[in-house]
C-alpha cells in the first residue's frame, strides 16, 4: 500500500516510489503500463497509472490509496452527496431512463427484500419499494444515506466491506455503479452472493473498458474517473468473476450515456489545448444530454456502449 503526502492545498496525493502492481482482481502481477491518469472531475491533485492484467484482462490504477486518502476524492459535491433532485432536471432524468434503464423485478414473494450496495440518495430504491420490494441500502456517504432514509428505507451507514449482513437473507442485491469504486471487486462479489438467498437475483451494473469510447478516449474518458474508479472490467471479464463468485449470469447488456461522449470529448480536446495536466471539465446539463443522444444511441445500437447491466442468480 502506497502512503500519501498533502499536496499545497492539503489534498492527498500518492507520495512517489514502488506501488504494488499486483491485479485486485485475480492477483496477477504485474500489469502493464497503459498510460497516466488524473483526477479530471473535480481538479484535485495526484497521477495514478492505469495498468492492464495480463490474466483477467481488467483496469487498475496503481499506487493504490487508503479509504482515509480516498476521501478526499469525494469532496461535498460529488454526485452521491445531493438528493435525486439536486442532480439533474427531471426531463434530463426522464431521458437517462429512457436510453439506460436499470430494470426494475417485480418481488418474487410478498415481503421480497431488496438490497441496494451503494444506495446513494435512494433514487432506485424508491422505484423498487413502488413495485412493492421491502427496500434496504448500504450507503457510507453520511448526507446521501440520510436523504435515503427519510425516502422511507432502512440505510447501513457503513462500507460495504465492514457491514455485518445476514447470510441468505435477500432476494435482490443491486450494485449500479459501485464495484468498480471497490478495492477487492472479487470478494464484494463473493460476499453479494452470500448475502442472497438461494435463487435470488443480482443486478450489476459498472462501466466497460471494452468499449468505443474507452478505447478512442483512452485517459480522456468518462468513466475513467481516476482514482474513484478502482478498478474496471470488461464484459468478459464481469461475467467470468460473476461466475467465480457462485452467480449464474442470464443476461448481458450494453448502453451508452450521452454525458460519458461528450464528456470524454471535451476532455480530449482540452488535453490537445492545454496539455496532459490535471483539470476539472464542466458537467454537462439537459441540453448536453439531448445533444448527445443521437451518437449514444448509434454506439448502443453497434453494442459498444460502455456501461455493462448484468442480471444474475445466485446458484
Amino acid at each position: 500500500m502506497s502512503n500519501a503526502g498533502a499536496g499545497p492545498d492539503g489534498t492527498l496525493r500518492p507520495a512517489p516510489g514502488p506501488a504494488d502492481r499486483a491485479c485486485p482482481l485475480c492477483g496477477a502481477h504485474p500489469g502493464r503500463r497503459l498510460y497516466t491518469a488524473y483526477d479530471q472531475l473535480h481538479g484535485l491533485p495526484g497521477e495514478f497509472q492505469v495498468n492492464l492484467c495480463p490474466a483477467c484482462r481488467v483496469l487498475y490504477l496503481t499506487p493504490r490509496l487508503t479509504p482515509q486518502q480516498l476521501s478526499a476524492y469525494y469532496p461535498a459535491e460529488y454526485v452521491t452527496h445531493r438528493a435525486e433532485g439536486e442532480m439533474r432536471s427531471r426531463l434530463g432524468r426522464k431521458i437517462e431512463r429512457w436510453l439506460q434503464p436499470l430494470p426494475t423485478p417485480a418481488p418474487p414473494a410478498p415481503h421480497a427484500k431488496c438490497l441496494e450496495i451503494g444506495c446513494g440518495a435512494g433514487g432506485y430504491l424508491n422505484r423498487l419499494r413502488a413495485h412493492g420490494w421491502e427496500t434496504y441500502g448500504v450507503e457510507m456517504d453520511p448526507q446521501a444515506a440520510t436523504w435515503a432514509r427519510k425516502g422511507g428505507h432502512v440505510v447501513y451507514e457503513e462500507r460495504f466491506e465492514e457491514v455485518d449482513l445476514p447470510g441468505e437473507h435477500y432476494d435482490l442485491i443491486v450494485m449500479a455503479h459501485v464495484l468498480e469504486h471497490l478495492p477487492r471487486p472479487r470478494e464484494a462479489l463473493e460476499k453479494a452472493a452470500r448475502l442472497l438467498k438461494p435463487g435470488g437475483s443480482a443486478l450489476i451494473r459498472t462501466p466497460a473498458h471494452d468499449s468505443l469510447a474507452a478505447r478512442l478516449f483512452r485517459d480522456d474518458w468518462y468513466h475513467l474517473d481516476a482514482p474513484r474508479h478502482q478498478v474496471l472490467f470488461s464484459a468478459r471479464a464481469l461475467r467470468e468473476a460473476c461466475a467465480a463468485a457462485g452467480l449464474r449470469v442470464l443476461r448481458t447488456r450494453r448502453t451508452q450515456d450521452p454525458r460519458s461522449l461528450l464528456s470524454s470529448g471535451a476532455r480530449a480536446w482540452q488535453s490537445l489545448v492545454r496539455g496532459r495536466r490535471p483539470r476539472q471539465v464542466q458537467r454537462t446539463g439537459t441540453r448536453d444530454i439531448l445533444l448527445g443522444l443521437p451518437p449514444a444511441r448509434l454506439v448502443q445500437w453497434l453494442g459498444l456502449g460502455d456501461e455493462i447491466t448484468i442480471e444474475c442468480r445466485r446458484l
